[in-house]
């Protein structure tokens, strides 16, 4: 049954129940990292940065999923501006442990460490977190604990998978001891000796992916750990067309009402979503509840896009807030050139309104858009791009 009840998309939060793309990095974690980590491969960490609404999250917990049906250690977890990140993050990792029934090997091993830093007491029912230590927090300690967990994982044939999302709102002591401890388990190498006689040297069954907000990068640099700059860093990047329409066109093994989408409410959709994961989950949501047939018709997406315009509209001046009036005026500049048109020296021009001025007159404010606020990007083409799909529409609109 069609209603509101059944709806299976889900705008802004966690992993919904229709998802489109994403399927090369999920198939890169559970194809490459998790088979080469299980070989003793030190495999490089994963950062991805990217802009609200893209799909961070929703990946992190698509490969949480998979790990645990693989049977890995899973630490997941949140990170919240202000909070106490390394004990948040030790009581996760004793209770990747206790569901992974390690339980009984680590008590005599990293209970202790664990307690120090968390306040966490691990035993055969579990964890249960109480107050933390008052000795300051060393990250040799939650190596230790790591680096046994990791040996654990590896004795039991599994790996150890670490998920950490809103990696931006760690603060600079918490980076430096839980990331620190990262880096120093991720590095760390077992030696063991061949039966005729050689010598094997491998890492542990590690692998560890985070996602953040653009700026995550600079903030390890800030707090001067050099963990960020080993990270693969990962741009997830709008959505391909022909992702949106494979996602519609099998959109019934996503439900359970068995409602499917009409072959041109399918295109309506692509050009209305313009590769936006969060106006994917939030139009899928409206056209949903349009109506109530097996059937999702144009007609009913028009009228979801037109419902969904009032809140795309504030999400996008939301992500203007704080730029001068300048500013916003060189992005309406950008925004009146086409993608092809969209090179620095161009938008220079179109902002000044000077045929003949050059990029470097606008350097300082490309760059400051570019680095500091992050609304912009150069591509490797060399033109600029928007770094939320959809942004350029939304600054048209503005000029008219």
């Amino acid at each position: 049954m069609r209603d509101a009840r059944s709806n299976p998309f889900q705008p802004g939060w966690g992993k919904p129940g229709v998802w489109a793309g994403r399927d090369l990095l999920v198939g890169e974690f559970t194809d490459v990292v998790l088979p080469r980590v299980a070989d003793g491969v030190k495999e490089v960490p994963r950062l991805v940065q990217d802009e609200r609404g893209m799909g961070k999250t929703a990946l992190l917990e698509a490969l949480a999923d998979e790990a645990r049906e693989r049977d890995c250690l899973v630490v997941s977890v949140t990170a919240a501006r202000g909070e106490d990140f390394t004990r948040v993050f030790a009581a996760a990792l004793a209770g990747a442990a206790a569901a992974g029934s390690l339980v009984e090997r680590l008590e005599g091993r990293v209970s202790a460490a664990l307690a120090r830093l968390a306040g966490v007491t691990v035993a055969g029912t579990g964890v249960t977190v109480s107050g933390g230590g008052e000795e300051p927090v060393a990250s040799v300690t939650l190596t230790d604990a790591l680096v046994d967990v990791g040996r654990l994982a590896r004795d039991t044939a599994r790996q150890l998978v670490v998920l950490v999302d809103e990696v931006q709102n760690v603060g600079a002591t918490h980076l430096a001891a839980v990331f620190t401890a990262l880096q120093r388990a991720l590095e760390h190498t077992e030696t063991d000796q061949h039966p005729s006689g050689g010598t094997i040297r491998y890492g542990l069954p590690i692998a560890v992916w985070l996602a953040g907000l653009p700026g995550a990068l600079a903030n390890f640099r800030k707090a001067h750990v050099t963990f960020g700059e080993r990270c693969e860093l990962v741009a997830l990047g709008p959505l391909d067309d022909r992702e949106v329409r494979e996602a519609l066109v099998t959109f019934s093994r996503f439900n359970d009402a068995g409602v499917v989408f009409d072959a041109d409410a399918i295109e309506v959709f692509v050009d209305v979503v313009a590769g936006y994961p969060y106006t994917f989950q939030l139009l899928g949501k409206a056209a949903w509840d349009a109506g109530h047939g097996q059937v999702i018709t144009a007609e009913e997406v028009h009228t979801a896009a037109e419902r969904i315009e009032p809140s795309m509209r504030q999400r996008y001046a939301a992500r203007l807030e704080g730029l001068t009036d300048d500013q916003v005026a060189y992005l309406v500049a950008a925004a009146s050139l086409s993608d092809e048109e969209r090179t620095p020296t161009r938008v220079c021009r179109a902002w000044k309104a000077d045929p003949d001025a050059t990029a470097s007159m606008c350097g300082g404010m490309h760059q400051r858009l570019v680095d500091d606020h992050q609304v912009i990007r150069r591509g490797p083409d060399g033109r600029i791009r928007f770094a939320l799909p959809g942004m350029a529409s939304y600054l048209a609109d503005l000029a008219r």
